[in-house]
């Protein structure tokens, strides 16, 4: 009897101990602790917002607009209500209202009221539809991945037909929004809310059923292959659904494609010509109606407003954007500088310096003569020349702090990022000769060698050398060598993709030569199929791209740079001829009984003094083609980077730069040649 309680206290202990290893690995799961981890972050600003202005005040939603918020703040994880949502929104319209109602009480502008109410509705439409614009926004940049979740799986499902394994291997070798859906996934499957993995990856894909048809169909495709009795047929598969997906986002890209040049074209025509053309006919009414036409409502009008709606048609257009192409993240690798940081070299140290303070430091030295000049000058004065070639200053010279700013925080992440991208595109190439050498039946060191030996002078080389002499120099296996998160090749190529195939080439080589060098075999095809269309997809995009580059670096600044021309032009002659009137005012007015012209004049018809001063004028032409360029880069980055801030920072800087130095060498050729033309003319007008 007491072996018998003694089996029992051990069968007990045995049983606490199981459990308590359950409970253990659970609370170390990869998974648990990603959703731990974001169950417990603290609110965002907005969810600050919205549960403050909820305690205050409480409104009702529709049916409709409760399950349609609802879906998107579940869908985010947001701790917020829609009630929370809709009162928010209707308490900052009510607000913004009365401030600009206020606003213009005191002062008395129009154009000021109308920056209010744009401000106010901006407002309302950003707490209004924040939920749904985030959830949108989510989905773009989990867009970006899909093609290559397709091709993890695909890769993975290849040689181990194994769905939870390959929604795993997705897992750990994306980045972003997406990689954490493929976690959320096989969370829900571990926590049971679930009952099988194929279960909570449907319920997943049906949210992508509208916007990415061609993801579910691959998604469809890769676990019905499960389901096939032959290889042949399974594999066949897993082949069509690769093919789909990249068939799919070269379809949609070329509709979307056709479908940019109506808005592209409405977005210059509106927000950009029209809105400088417009400029021109400004002088002439402002002689006569100085007091309608101010350069206040101006600034307001060009710097603001049109910016402001410019941005918002972008926006639409860049709502539909199709799926597209992932870029290599380099946050982690270890010569990448900080966020608004560079490296120099000095000796041999690398020292990190901030980019603001000498972007400043350019801008500075453009601003501080302007301002010398606009002391000894002040505004009112006979406008000429001068005025604009001293106005030029603090464009360039902010265009110029720009291009520095936007230069130094991404040259050197570019120049990473290429690095890796060269290595990503010569991939398909080194797998196919990785594999041809393991197949031959050397083993996977000497074979790394051969390859890296085949391509001297490659970023494949490079990535092969490093990892070659791991294995020999500090006798790492194959997997350690790659993978170190010190040490390893992947530490200076920090590419998921190659991570993604070195994997699959380490669990081959486990099995055995063969299936290693037939796995690489695989990959290096797809990754071909993958290259390919990403080739004709930028083919597409090619001319939509070219011609916004052309339109925002040449068209629009020399545009602006004539408007500016001609405007002093303008300026001169009305001044010269209001300065003349003056003199055949004073002489009617000492001539007994005279009355002519000039009193016309004189009543307050034409009033050249309180037109807007030419310097002023140059600023606000100025300012705004900076941020036309800028706005219209944005566009085309997003269209073909898809968001990419290393390469839009790098877009913007040097079209912004190209446009700045056409502005320039137009705002002074016309000038020059108006000026000296208006100056002729008045000297034979004045004989």
């Amino acid at each position: 009897m007491e072996l018998d309680e003694q089996e029992l206290k051990k069968e007990l202990n045995l049983k606490r101990a199981t459990q308590d290893e359950t409970k253990a690995q659970r609370a170390s799961s990869y998974y648990y602790k990603e959703f731990q981890r974001a169950e417990t972050e603290g609110l965002t600003r907005v969810e600050i917002i919205y549960r403050r202005v909820g305690k205050l005040f409480s409104m009702s939603v529709s049916k409709k607009d409760e399950q349609s918020l609802q879906e998107s703040i579940d869908t985010l994880g947001l701790r917020i209500t829609p009630q929370q949502v809709m009162t928010t929104s209707v308490v900052a319209i009510v607000l913004g209202l009365a401030i600009s109602a206020v606003v213009f009480v005191l002062t008395f502008s129009i154009m000021v009221f109308l920056l209010g109410l744009a401000l106010t509705f901006g407002l309302y439409s950003y707490f209004r539809n924040y939920p749904t614009n985030k959830v949108k926004a989510r989905k773009l940049k989990s867009s970006t991945e899909l093609v290559m979740a397709i091709l993890y799986m695909v890769i993975f499902m290849r040689h181990t037909a194994n769905l939870e394994g390959a929604l795993r291997f997705v897992a750990e070798n994306l980045e972003g929004p997406l990689a954490n859906d493929f976690k959320k996934i096989l969370w829900d499957v571990e926590s049971k809310k679930y009952m099988t993995v194929k279960e909570a990856l449907d319920v997943y894909v049906n949210q992508w059923k509208e916007t990415n048809p061609e993801f579910v169909d691959s998604v469809f495709l890769v676990t019905s292959s499960m389901y096939q009795v032959s290889d042949e047929k399974r594999l066949g598969l897993l082949e069509k659904a690769l093919d789909r997906i990249l068939q799919g986002t070269l379809e949609t890209m070329v509709h979307y494609s056709n479908a940019l040049k109506n808005p592209i074209e409405g977005i210059y025509m509106l927000g950009i010509s029209l809105p400088i053309f417009g400029l021109i006919t400004l002088p002439i009414i402002g002689a006569f109606l100085s007091e309608l036409i101010s350069s206040r409502a101006l600034i307001i009008l060009y710097n603001f407003l049109l910016p402001l709606g410019v941005f918002f048609m972008i926006q639409r257009t860049l709502a539909n954007r199709p799926i597209a192409f992932s870029y290599p993240d380099i946050s982690h690798h270890p010569l990448v500088p900080k966020p608004g940081w560079f490296f120099i070299t000095l000796g041999k140290k690398r020292v990190s310096l901030p980019a603001l303070p000498i972007s400043l430091i350019v801008f500075a030295t453009a601003v501080i003569p302007y301002l010398v000049y606009l002391f000894i000058n002040p505004f009112g004065g006979i406008p000429s020349e001068w005025d604009v070639y001293i106005t030029l200053l603090p464009i360039v010279g902010t265009a110029l702090s720009i291009f520095f700013y936007t230069y130094l925080t991404s040259f050197q992440r570019l120049k990473l990022r290429e690095e890796i991208e060269n290595l990503e595109s010569q991939f398909a190439n080194t797998a196919f000769q990785l594999a041809n050498r393991i197949s031959e039946g050397f083993p996977v060191e000497l074979a790394a060698l051969k390859v890296a030996e085949s391509m001297k002078g490659s970023e494949s080389a490079s990535f092969f050398y490093k990892m070659v002499d791991n294995m020999q120099r500090l006798g790492m296996g194959a997997e350690q060598a790659i993978f170190d998160s010190k040490l390893g090749a992947l530490v200076y190529y920090p590419s998921h993709l190659v991570s993604a195939a070195m994997k699959i080439m380490i669990q081959g080589a486990e099995k055995s030569l063969e299936i290693a060098a037939s796995s690489l075999s695989n990959v290096s095809r797809y990754l071909s199929n993958v290259h390919t269309i990403t080739e004709k997809i930028k083919d597409v995009l090619s001319e939509t791209l070219s011609s916004l580059s052309f339109e925002s670096s040449i068209v629009a600044p020399m545009i602006s740079g004539i408007v500016v021309g001609l405007t002093s032009m303008i300026m001169m002659i009305l001044t010269s001829m209001n300065l003349q009137m003056e003199q055949l005012e004073s002489q009617a007015a000492a001539s007994e009984g005279g009355f002519g012209l000039s009193s016309v004049w004189s009543i307050g018809l034409f009033n050249v003094k309180d037109a807007i001063p030419l310097t002023t004028f140059q600023l606000i032409v100025g300012i705004y083609f900076i941020e036309v360029v800028i706005l219209m880069m944005y566009l085309a980055s997003q269209v073909e980077f898809a968001g990419d801030p290393i390469k839009q920072k790098q877009k913007v800087g040097k079209t912004l730069m190209m446009g700045t130095i056409v502005y320039t060498f137009v705002t002074l050729g016309v000038t020059i040649l108006f000026g000296g033309l208006t100056r002729f003319a008045l000297t034979i007008g004045g004989t």
